[in-house]
């Protein structure tokens, strides 16, 4: 039997004001300066906004109507510096609402309003950045984002989640390792459709926080009696989360690091599993570097698969790279299936024949030169139905975003466009599609998320997030994200 240990920290509104006794962990922080001209409300609107103690990019705003309706907090830089973002709180007469998506060290007008013509307004302060989430940011480009990027850092002072302005500001920032007794290890970091920043640590548990800094959830892989290491990518859709894992298998006098992807189900309780060894298993002949990704943890195993991507559609289907064998498959990963980890297709590019292809992957118009990916990350649909991922090119070629179709029943793929991004990117990578139709993606060991023009043909510009010193190893995924609603 599997215990159950998913801890559903917070319930309700996701807008409740964060609470702290002290600095965060690993780092400190600055006081921000207290609410200063706040207004007498008009039209029945009362409140104030109080900065966050934990948090110097939070404030929390508590505001009361006469009547039950809905409120919009909106605040813009008094100096127009940046501009204006806003919340709109559902209806209610009592509100609180926390307020996100700022830079240090800058003092903001706000201003609550309703429909019925109630209004209140004032200012507030942020603070200094704590040390952790203090990171060097170089743009190059006039980027204009309509989407901040989310990055995980782990520099010296502590585990930070962040976000970044087009222009290079610090806007948001979560400490991940709170309460825990050292920094933890960042693992991969993802955006969910329900707004909150989800992360693996230390390849053992999985947290999540809203935007409002309230953890929501955590998920400890070992207090649910699943004994794998978990890395690289997970998806949380519905009441589920799906999440990459591995563990040893040992064949003949070879030890081989094998796949695997867990599924959790709302109550932390194990909904499945489906290890890729059911559908490819190494037969003790297979050779490669051991160490690696995994030479802490299994020292001298050979890493065999090395999933690195994973995506779910709504129906349960799943997309999972694997780097070792050159490949993206489509598995039926719904636990409710009757067909829960049946292989549907496999499309590779540059294998070594672990696994054989199923679709033959095409070029007719000539996009690339060599018809083909190589150690690819970040398989992802896009809301065209094209197949999207970010090929590393082996590691030594230049990395490049590919866009693919895919017709599964002709059992062939063809390569619609391409981005080269004019760098090598040995490790990790992203691709992302923003709301203004640019890509972002992700080259890892470069610590930069180049972004893409499609209209333009081509990369228009960079951001390089690194920490203070240079210390904090790869980035591994740039994510764009919507923190608040920009203003007209």
């Amino acid at each position: 039997m599997v215990s159950i240990v998913l801890s559903w920290l917070a319930c309700g509104a996701t807008d409740s004001p964060p609470t702290s006794d002290g600095p965060p962990p690993g780092g400190t922080t600055s006081t921000p300066s207290p609410p200063t001209g706040t207004s007498p409300g008009v039209g029945g609107l009362s409140g104030s906004c109080v900065p966050a103690t934990d948090n110097v990019l939070r404030v929390v705003c508590t505001l009361t109507t006469e009547t039950p309706e809905e409120l919009t907090l909106t605040w813009v830089p008094s100096d127009g510096s940046d501009v204006a973002y806003g919340l709109t709180s559902a209806e209610a007469a009592d509100h609180v609402v926390t307020a996100r998506r700022m830079k240090a060290e800058t003092t903001y007008t706000w201003e609550a309003t309703t429909p019925s013509g109630g209004r209140v307004s004032g200012a507030w302060t942020t603070g200094a950045l704590p040390t952790q989430a203090d990171v060097e940011v170089s743009v190059d480009g006039d980027l204009g984002l309509v989407n901040d990027l989310l990055a995980p850092r782990a520099c010296e002072a502590g585990s930070v989640v962040l976000a970044v302005s087009g222009d290079g500001d610090v806007v948001w920032y979560q400490d991940v390792d709170v309460d825990l007794p050292s920094a933890g290890e960042i693992k991969a970091t993802i955006a969910t459709p329900t707004d909150e920043v989800a992360v693996i640590l230390d390849n053992e548990r999985i947290r999540r926080f809203a935007f409002d800094g309230t953890m929501t959830h955590e998920w400890v892989a070992a207090d649910a009696g699943v004994d794998r290491e978990l890395h690289h990518d997970l998806f949380v859709l519905g009441d589920r989360m799906w999440v990459l894992s591995a563990y040893t298998l040992d064949v003949g006098d070879e030890t081989f690091v094998v796949d695997a992807v867990t599924v959790v189900n709302e109550d932390g309780s194990v909904a499945g599993s489906w290890d890729v060894e059911t559908f490819a298993a190494p037969n003790g002949d297979e050779t490669g570097p051991p160490g690696g990704y995994w030479g802490r943890q299994f020292p001298g195993a050979v890493d065999y698969s090395h999933a690195n991507g994973l995506f779910i559609e709504d129906d349960g289907t799943a997309l999972v790279s694997f780097l070792n064998f050159d490949a993206v498959l489509q598995v039926d990963l719904d636990p409710d299936s009757g067909d829960f980890g049946q292989v549907e297709w496999v499309l590779g590019g540059e294998g070594d024949g672990e696994i054989e292809s199923t679709i033959a992957l095409e070029d007719p118009a000539g996009v690339t030169t060599d018809d083909t990916f190589s150690h690819q990350h970040h398989p992802t649909w896009d809301s065209d139905g094209n197949l999207r991922i970010f090929d590393n090119g082996g590691g030594s070629a230049s990395a490049r975003l590919l866009r693919m179709s895919v017709d599964a029943a002709g059992g062939t793929a063809e390569i619609l466009e391409s981005w080269p991004l004019d760098v090598t990117c040995p490790a990790v990578g992203g691709h992302y599609v923003m709301d203004d139709g640019r890509l972002v993606g992700t080259c890892g060991s470069q610590s930069t998320g180049f972004i893409v023009d499609p209209a333009a043909g081509g990369v228009v510009g960079s951001v390089q997030i690194e920490c203070s010193g240079g210390i904090g190893g790869i980035l591994s995924r740039v994510v764009p994200v919507s923190l608040a609603t920009r203003m007209p």
